[in-house]
């Protein structure tokens, strides 16, 4: 077994192990025959394999057989991105059951790269070498977060590197480690908020868009296939961004993952962080004042305000 500080692979126990990754992937770092020589070593009554990431990528051969060890492992992965999970990183990354990631961590992807040599011919045929492992590439990542192909190779065109709100709103991760906990009215049991709830105001701008003229027909002037293939990651990043952003300023931080991760709009967002903003005022005004002088008749609750929302969709 190597003893190489960046990398270990040990059972914990008769039923699981942890494999550690914190390196380049291949011949300067951990090779697909070494990983495998180790996972077997492991034995086959590893039921529980948990895999630590932090790499900038490496050998795209040797990172691919060892997604594709761990995806014929019978033992439940689980991946950990503590760091980085980088180039082919981020496809080992999607073997497992269960992929999490540090808040501050980075999840990168990019179409893959070589060196070639020789003549207009050779050129061409590396070209379309590199085209196939991108389709290789992109299979993986479908498969993990069902993200179309078209949307995927955008993303790697544009050599995304995507945080942890950003990684788990594409789907590329599950759950997101050491983030703050969310403690705001919004998601407090007592305004019943459900899911149901979210999807109706989501819903309420897609029927007003689509009952309204002129918005139809700016979207008629855009041929169907260039909206397909441009406007789900272009919409999808800015809607990310937008909403960090907005959650920021409202000093709201903590309620941007779950905007994000339920799929709200901008302006959907924007009605939830002013409503909850001035049913927190309401409140910390109430609870300072010992008369019942001031008028508070006309201040709605934050859940009733949702359910005005729900109710103009």
């Amino acid at each position: 077994m190597k003893t190489n500080s960046w990398f270990s692979m040990k059972a914990l126990s008769s039923s699981s192990a942890k494999i550690e990754i914190y390196d380049e992937i291949g011949y300067w770092g951990i090779t697909s025959k070494e990983f495998a020589n180790e996972l077997n070593a492991l034995g086959n009554e590893i039921n529980e394999i948990k895999v630590l990431i932090n790499s900038p990528g490496g050998s795209v051969d040797d990172g691919i057989t060892i997604y594709s060890l761990l995806k014929a492992h019978n033992a439940h992965v689980s991946v950990e991105i503590q760091g980085m999970a980088a180039s082919i990183a981020s496809v080992i990354a999607m073997a497992g059951d269960s992929v999490s990631m540090n808040h501050l961590g980075l999840f990168m992807i990019h179409n893959p790269a070589t060196v070639a040599r020789g003549d207009a011919d050779e050129m061409r045929k590396a070209a379309e070498v590199l085209d196939k492992v991108k389709n290789n590439i992109i299979k993986s990542y479908t498969a993990k977060t069902g993200m179309s192909e078209d949307a995927l190779s955008e993303l790697m065109d544009d050599v995304s590197y995507l945080d942890a709100a950003e990684a788990k709103s594409f789907g590329f991760i599950d759950n997101i480690l050491h983030s703050e906990p969310v403690t705001n009215h919004f998601f407090n049991p007592q305004n019943k908020v459900s899911s149901n709830h979210l999807k109706r105001i989501q819903n309420m701008s897609t029927k007003k868009t689509t009952s309204t003229p002129p918005i139809e027909n700016k979207t008629t002037t855009k041929p169907p296939v260039t909206e397909s293939h441009t406007d789900p990651v272009a919409v999808e990043r800015e809607r990310v961004s937008n909403i960090l952003n907005l959650c920021n300023q409202a000093n709201q931080n903590h309620m941007a993952q779950s905007l994000i991760s339920n799929g709200l709009t901008l302006e959907q967002a924007q009605n939830i962080v002013s409503a909850n903003a001035e049913n927190q005022s309401d409140e910390v005004h109430i609870n300072t004042t010992t008369t019942p002088e001031t008028p508070t008749q006309n201040k709605s609750s934050f859940g009733e305000l949702l359910n005005k929302f729900c109710e103009e969709g």
